[in-house]
C-alpha cells in the first residue's frame, strides 16, 4: 500500500471558508484519488462542486472499453493525416447513428458510474508524481466526500466532435424519489455530523428540459410543489402528471436531500435563549452562529457548527469584526451549546465578544509582512529597470500561485493567509512524442532572476522552469508597489 497525501496538508494555509446561500444549499465536496502505478503513492485532492455536469455513456463508454493508444503512430507521416480525419469523421456519424436508431437503456446510474469509474492517466495524460519527480502512468478515481443538500445533476447532451455538433436525445430514466448516493461517495459520507448520520438519499424537486437540436431550441421546466408537478413553459403554467415527467427528456436535474429518519432536535428560539435578566457574563450562557442555526433548521444536514464569521479558533472576536460580532451571533443557554456541539461538532466556544488578542498581533505581524515583501518586490523591480539589466534567461512563475499572493499582499485582515510553496508542476506538459513543453501562455508570468530568487527563498518549491530570450522580460509592472500583474 502506497502512502497518502491529502491536499493542503503540506506547508500550505488553511482555505478560506466562502459561505452564502448558493455554498449552503448547492456546494458538495470532490474527492481525487490519483494513485502512481510506479511508487505506488496515492494523492488525494478535494475540491467544491455546485453541480455533476454527466456524460450520458453510449455502448462503448458502458462497456468500459477503452481505445488503445499506438505510440507508433505518432511517427506515421503526415500524409495519413487527412484519410485520418475522414475517418474519424466518419467514425462520428456511425457512432451517432447506431445509438440513436439503436440506443441502449440508460439511466442515471449509469451516467453516475461513467463519471465516477476509475479511469487510467498514460501516455500524454501521464501524471506527474511528486514523489518520483516525473510523469508516470497512474489511476484515478473519484467520489463524492461531501453531498449538497440540493444536487443538481447535468446531462452532457451536446456534443462537438471534429466538424459536427450533435445532441444526445436519448432517454435517460431517472427516479422521482429515492435517488440513492451512498455508492458514489467516499464512503464516510462526510457531511459534517459527528454523530448523527448524513442522509444521502434525494427526491426530485425540479427538471429542465430542452427541445430542439444543437442549432436552437426552447427549454421547459418541470417542477414539484405542494406535492403537485407543474409544467413551466414561459408565462404559461399548467399541471401535469409525474408519467410526464418521468418520460421528460432531461437535462438538468435538481434532487433535494431527504432525511431517512426524522430529526429529533427541533427547536424554537424562545427555548434556547437564556431567560430575562441573565447577563451576558453568566457561566451559564454563550454565543452561537445565526447562520449556522438557521441551517439547523431547514436543512437535513446542517454540518459542523461554524462561528467563522464572527469568532476565531482561540473563542474570541476577530479583531475586524468587533462591531458587527452582536449582529452575526445569538446569545444561548449553555445546556443547549453543550447539546448541539455534542450532536454536530465544531465550535469554537465563544462565552464572551471581546477582541482576541492573539489574533490582533497574529494580524499586526501579518501586515508588517504584507509591506515588506510589497516593498522587496517593488525595490528589486525598480533596481532592475535602473540598471537596464539583459537576461538570457526568463523564469517563469504559475498564475495560479501569483494570484495567490497577490491576494495575500491586498487582504487587510486575518482572512488570507501567505500561500504555500511555488507550485510550478501545471507548467510542464508533455508532448506527443514525450518531449518537455511549456504550457500554454495564460497559465504562466514572466520573472526576471532576482524576483524570481527572492520568491524561492521566501516561500520555496518549485521547480525551476525557465525560457531562452533574446531579452529578459518581467510582467511584474516596475512602478506598482502593490502586486504583480
Amino acid at each position: 500500500e502506497g502512502s497518502s497525501e491529502t491536499a493542503g496538508s503540506r506547508g500550505k494555509p488553511e482555505e478560506l471558508v466562502m459561505r452564502s446561500i448558493i455554498t449552503d444549499i448547492f456546494e458538495g465536496l470532490l474527492e481525487s484519488r490519483v494513485k502512481c502505478l510506479s511508487c505506488k503513492k496515492v494523492s488525494v485532492t478535494r475540491q467544491p462542486f455546485q453541480d455533476l455536469s454527466l456524460p450520458i455513456p453510449g455502448r462503448k463508454e458502458m462497456a468500459k472499453a477503452e481505445p488503445v493508444e499506438d505510440v507508433r503512430a505518432e511517427n506515421a507521416s503526415s500524409r495519413y493525416s487527412l484519410s485520418k480525419k475522414f475517418c474519424q469523421a466518419l467514425n462520428v456519424v456511425y457512432e451517432f447513428t447506431r445509438d440513436y436508431i439503436t440506443s441502449p437503456p440508460t439511466n442515471i446510474d449509469d451516467c453516475l458510474r461513467a463519471f465516477f469509474g476509475a479511469s487510467e492517466l498514460k501516455g500524454n495524460n501521464r501524471y506527474y508524481c511528486s514523489n518520483c519527480k516525473s510523469f508516470q502512468n497512474s489511476r484515478m478515481e473519484m467520489s463524492i466526500a461531501k453531498l449538497p443538500e440540493v444536487l443538481c445533476i447535468h446531462f452532457k447532451r451536446f456534443r462537438f466532435d471534429a466538424y459536427f455538433s450533435t445532441k444526445i436525445t436519448r432517454h435517460v430514466a431517472f427516479p422521482l424519489s429515492d435517488l440513492n448516493m451512498s455508492p458514489y461517495t467516499n464512503g464516510g459520507v462526510s457531511g459534517g455530523s459527528t454523530s448523527a448520520a448524513v442522509p444521502s438519499h434525494y427526491e426530485l424537486n425540479a427538471v429542465v428540459t430542452h427541445y430542439g437540436g444543437a442549432g436552437g431550441g426552447h427549454y421547459v421546466t418541470f417542477a414539484k410543489n405542494g406535492g403537485s408537478w407543474y409544467e413551466f413553459n414561459d408565462t404559461r403554467v399548467s399541471p401535469v402528471s409525474t408519467d410526464t415527467v418521468l418520460n421528460a427528456e432531461g437535462y438538468v436535474m435538481f434532487y433535494r436531500r431527504i432525511s431517512t429518519e426524522a430529526n429529533d432536535y427541533s427547536f424554537d428560539i424562545k427555548s434556547i435563549i437564556p431567560p430575562p435578566g441573565t447577563t451576558v457574563l453568566s457561566p451559564n450562557v454563550c454565543y452561537i452562529s445565526r447562520h449556522w442555526l438557521h441551517l439547523l433548521k431547514h436543512c437535513t444536514s446542517p454540518g459542523t457548527i461554524f462561528q467563522h464569521e464572527y469568532a476565531c479558533k482561540h473563542g474570541a472576536v476577530l479583531p475586524t469584526r468587533e462591531a458587527d460580532a452582536s449582529s452575526y451571533s445569538l446569545t444561548i443557554k449553555k445546556e443547549v451549546w453543550d447539546t448541539l456541539q455534542q450532536r454536530y461538532g465544531g465550535g469554537p466556544l465563544v462565552q464572551r465578544l471581546e477582541v482576541c488578542r492573539t489574533c490582533m498581533t497574529n494580524l499586526q505581524s501579518l501586515l508588517d509582512r504584507r509591506k515588506a515583501e510589497r516593498e522587496e518586490v517593488h525595490q528589486l523591480q525598480t533596481l532592475e529597470h535602473r540598471q537596464a539589466v539583459k537576461r538570457s534567461d526568463t523564469f517563469l512563475i504559475s498564475n495560479a500561485w501569483l494570484g495567490q499572493w497577490k491576494s495575500f499582499l491586498q487582504c487587510s485582515n486575518l482572512d488570507i493567509l501567505p500561500p504555500g510553496p511555488i507550485d510550478n508542476t501545471s507548467l510542464i506538459v508533455l508532448d506527443k512524442k514525450g518531449m518537455l513543453l511549456t504550457s500554454c501562455h495564460n497559465t504562466f508570468k514572466k520573472l526576471s532572476h532576482s524576483v524570481w530568487t527572492y520568491f524561492v527563498s521566501t516561500y520555496g518549491g518549485g521547480p525551476v522552469v525557465t525560457t531562452s530570450l533574446d531579452q529578459a522580460s518581467t510582467d511584474l509592472p516596475p512602478n506598482s508597489a502593490s502586486t504583480a500583474d
